[in-house]
């Protein structure tokens, strides 16, 4: 209960008098309170609130509530250090300070400290240019307005609202007018509410674990931002991200913000790099304009299940990881990628790559969406590519898919380096085309556990052409035939010469064919196929 001023000091707490007075040493205003009764007090620069209890004896006891910096003009401190665990205002709820003087602001270990206000009146001319706030356990409103000096926090590079500082009831934000440059909102707790305004000198802003009713981020309102970071949004928050028009930007990452269905990117002339990673966006609510210098573009994780991204003349580095599409017919890429992530688009079964000449890197690796490893025992259905073309190939991970072959045969890929394609289903004629894919130009291949599909045509099954090819390389073409227990058969049953296989007897079989350790480097288990019955 607040019952107007102490009459004298034996009424209030002692600890809280010196503090009082200590503030006024700091400020050159000793004089404001010097009398020994707070009515006489001078109220210019500070205003002591107070909080009437009853004792034990039925006395009224004066706690400190609030500190309120002075009503007239050219009142106000410069100064507010109150940092000290052991002592400290215990009681204090509430600090506004509307002051152009203030120049120090460390707040840190008041207890029932829950309303922070700091204005620099509508002129915006104070000289505060950091403020220190950590360990304050209640604190629930932090308000930061008219302050075009502002900039950091403690001795950061930037000023940072977030989990390391202590204040986890943090509720409501609101900043306004500031001097700010690098802005980091990522509390310990979701806030309930974040106001940003006018604060026009923002070059990078980051937010995170918060609500965010309007995700539109108009020039006139950031002119300079260059980054712009959002990342673990409330799932209420606004589901279309606009950034539309930022001249100024070079980076943006969204990323593991459930509500962003859609983003609206465009006449972002500077922008370089852009991240919509685990989200819910789609293709059609992706709109990305006229962006002529962006270069990565970073789309995984989200829902596409087909994309047109032809306009995009620069980008070169694409991610479209952990997705939905299921063809090659539903996404075009732009000419120029060179890195191009697919992984963990479980749905996809053909992907035809000859349009996109520049290629370098295709990962396809076959993950389960989200997942970033692979399980053999299920791989996924990708049964067929098309890189026909493509002379700049250097690495092409396929790993963990239905793919039965990966080169026609007809051309030598000189600038390949690696090739990742173990736990397919790689028949000899698909590793005979490797092998000469790859030929004599050192290539590194992960090829081995391939279980494929024997085609058979009646009783035979024709490998000659993989004969000759590995007979001209010194090598040998070898085969081992075994029934559906994996036992080998007699030779009564099949003969074999020049790479034809002929089944004399029907019955339920399945080969093991070896004989590319020479031309396919790194190659040490056999091709084995799945059990096939001849009739």
């Amino acid at each position: 209960m607040e019952a107007g001023q102490p009459q004298n000091l034996t009424s209030c707490i002692k600890e809280e008098v010196a503090l009082i007075r200590q503030i006024a040493a700091a400020n050159n205003i000793e004089a404001d309170f010097k009398s020994d009764n707070p009515t006489e007090w001078e109220r210019k620069n500070l205003t002591i609130v107070w909080e009437e209890t009853k004792g034990t004896t039925g006395s009224s006891i004066y706690r400190v509530k609030e500190l309120r910096s002075g009503k007239s003009k050219d009142g106000g401190i410069k100064s507010l250090v109150l940092n000290d665990e052991k002592n400290n205002f215990q009681h204090l709820q509430r600090i506004v300070l509307n002051s152009a003087a203030l120049k120090e602001v460390n707040l840190a270990h008041a207890p029932a400290l829950r309303t922070l206000l700091i204005d620099g009146t509508s002129t915006g001319a104070t000289a505060l240019q950091k403020i220190s706030l950590h360990d304050l356990a209640v604190l629930d409103s932090l308000e930061l307005q008219n302050l075009l000096a502002l900039e950091t926090t403690s001795e950061d590079n930037g000023f940072n609202i977030y989990v390391n500082y202590n204040y986890p009831k943090l509720s409501y934000l609101h900043i306004k007018n500031t001097g700010i440059k690098n802005l980091t909102v990522d509390p310990e707790n979701p806030l309930k509410e974040l106001k940003l305004e006018d604060n026009k000198m923002l070059t990078t802003l980051t937010l995170a674990t918060t609500k965010l009713e309007n995700l539109s981020f108009e020039a006139k309102d950031y002119p300079v931002l260059e980054s712009l970071n959002l990342r673990k949004l409330d799932k209420n928050s606004s589901n279309t991200v606009n950034i539309a028009g930022l001249t100024k930007l070079t980076y943006t990452n969204i990323n593991n913000c459930e509500s962003v269905k859609g983003i609206n990117v465009d006449n972002c002339n500077n922008l370089k790099e852009l991240t919509v990673c685990n989200c819910n966006l789609k293709g059609e609510t992706c709109k990305l304009g006229n962006l002529p210098n962006l270069k990565v573009l970073d789309l995984n994780g989200n829902q596409i299940e087909s994309i047109d991204l032809s306009a995009l003349k620069s980008v070169t580095n694409l991610k479209l990881a952990h997705n939905n599409l299921a063809s090659s017919d539903q996404f075009k890429l732009p000419k120029m990628v060179i890195d191009l992530e697919l992984q963990g688009n479980e749905k996809l079964v053909k992907a035809d790559f000859t349009p996109y000449k520049q290629i370098e890197l295709i990962n396809l690796k076959g993950t389960k969406k989200g997942a970033e490893s692979y399980n053999k025992d299920t791989p996924n259905p990708l049964s067929e590519i098309n890189l026909k073309g493509l002379t700049n190939l250097k690495r092409l991970i396929a790993t963990n898919n239905s793919l039965k072959s990966i080169f026609d045969g007809t051309e030598v890929f000189e600038k390949l380096e690696a090739l990742e394609v173990e736990f397919n289903g790689i028949d000899p004629i698909g590793m005979m085309n490797i092998a000469k894919a790859i030929e004599d130009i050192g290539v590194r291949v992960s090829a081995n556990f391939q279980t494929y599909e024997a085609t058979l045509n009646g009783r035979t099954i024709d490998y000659t052409t993989v004969a000759s090819y590995l007979d001209d390389k010194r090598d040998e073409l070898e085969v081992t035939v075994k029934d559906q227990d994996s036992k080998e058969v007699s030779t009564d049953c099949y003969d074999l010469k020049d790479g034809l296989l002929t089944f004399k007897k029907p019955g339920t079989y399945k080969l093991y064919v070896g004989g590319f350790r020479r031309v396919v480097d790194g190659m040490y288990t056999t091709l084995d196929s799945k059990v096939f019955t001849v009739k």
